[in-house]
């Protein structure tokens, strides 16, 4: 599957009857590919408008830390993978850590497990990782320069000071581009699992010789998406607040960023990982721009012509980032990425649908 590949291959995508993996599995079924669905049916989507299924894909419920299952799902004939199952709640990971190591951390060793043992010759596995795996990233004091901040600490967030700090002046601090190459923090036991899962994947790609591609998607929107993540749902939480006629509640000063991507633009990233990637990497998958939740708010409610109100609660959750948003120009360069949904065309196609 080097650049100019565009044979029909036999893929395995878990978690592929979730939000991001039943849109992809639509896509790759579309260009020809012969999809196995390897997914535990545990829903984290909103199947009310359309039907997350594929009748022209094969399905398998299972789960990725049983071997079994994998078998079952055909991975001793495969030519790829693509590994989206994972929980995926930061905030949720904090109080159930053991389920979150196991699925996301034993279930991508076990798959990798089983390729070492079968030696089975996979081509390609392209696994899905996620900004979070930068914590804060890296900030700009004007006087100080760069640097890595600390987390932030909850008795600074009771003084609802929600700003990041210059460790040398005290000054508030601008945020940076986050680039694949950047040192990693690790501020939550989600982030943890991403990481584990991202090592895991180096190790064994590089002692298999299997191309591995690691897309660290950012803030994920569109159809089908469910609520069990209140940044990465954020989107779906305010459309169903103004659907049910309810204010649309923001967190700190509500002037936190993210990088909010539609769906179909990270299906084409990965499938432009599958095609065109030739060698390891890791790619950060986003929109390019930042958008604080105030704004998101705001533009919703005007989208959707909503009496809803913005609230701004002055809460907080620990281990939230305050900022969360990257460069995307490695796969733009190399990959020929290229995002077609802005958060306005993205925010009004969802709009319309209210």
């Amino acid at each position: 599957m080097g650049k100019n590949e565009v044979d029909k291959i036999k893929i395995i995508v878990t978690g592929g009857n979730g939000f991001i993996g039943s849109h992809l599995v639509d896509a790759l079924v579309k260009d020809g590919h012969a999809v196995t669905v390897l997914d535990n049916f545990n829903k984290q989507m909103d199947k009310s408008k359309k039907p997350a299924m594929n009748p022209e894909a094969t399905y398998v419920v299972g789960d990725v830390r049983k071997e079994k299952d994998w078998l079952k799902a055909g991975i001793t004939k495969t030519d790829a993978i693509i590994h989206l199952a994972a929980k995926t709640s930061v905030e949720e990971s904090f109080f159930n850590p053991c389920e979150y190591i196991s699925n996301n951390c034993y279930g991508t060793a076990v798959m990798y497990n089983l390729i070492a043992k079968n030696k089975i010759p996979i081509k390609k596995i392209i696994l899905a990782s996620s900004i979070a795996v930068y914590g804060e990233g890296p900030y700009l004091c004007k006087d100080c320069g760069k640097f890595y901040p600390q987390p932030r600490q909850p008795d600074q967030l009771k003084r609802k000071e929600w700003d990041i700090r210059c460790p040398k002046c005290n000054s508030v601090s601008k945020p940076l581009e986050r680039f694949e190459d950047d040192t990693e923090q690790i501020v939550s036991t989600y982030a943890l699992t991403k990481n584990v899962q991202e090592k895991l994947a180096t190790i064994y790609g590089d002692s298999l010789g299997i191309t591995t591609i690691m897309l660290r998607y950012f803030n994920v929107y569109g159809p089908r998406q469910g609520q069990n993540n209140p940044y990465t749902g954020v989107v779906t939480i305010f459309l169903n607040n103004i659907k049910n006629g309810e204010n649309l509640i923001v967190h700190e000063d509500g002037l936190q960023t993210r990088d909010f991507v539609h769906v179909k633009d990270v299906v084409n990233a990965t499938i432009l990982a599958l095609k065109k990637g030739n060698h390891s990497a890791i790619y950060n998958v986003g929109n390019g721009k930042s958008t604080n939740i105030r704004n998101l708010a705001e533009l919703l409610i005007k989208t959707c012509k909503s009496k809803s109100k913005l609230v701004v609660d002055n809460k907080f959750r620990v281990g939230d980032v305050r900022h969360g948003s990257g460069s995307i120009k490695k796969i733009v360069a190399e990959l020929g990425f290229k995002p077609s949904y802005s958060i306005e065309a993205g925010l009004k196609e969802l709009a319309d649908g209210v």
